[in-house]
């Protein structure tokens, strides 16, 4: 494989590898968010629970 081919071949395994990091650190963003909200819910619940007995 020539120099330029080799070159090419670790852009391409560069920039296929970057977007399934973006992909990875967007879920990742959405799981945190999801827990933050799931978080809140549960202090409010547990909260709703405290104050009604």
């Amino acid at each position: 494989m020539s120099r330029d081919g080799y070159n090419q071949k670790i852009a391409e395994t560069h920039d296929k590898y970057m977007m399934k990091i973006d992909v990875l650190k967007n879920e990742n963003k959405q799981l945190k968010e999801m827990n933050d909200y799931l978080i809140t819910s549960l202090i409010g619940a547990l909260n709703y629970l405290k104050n009604s007995d």
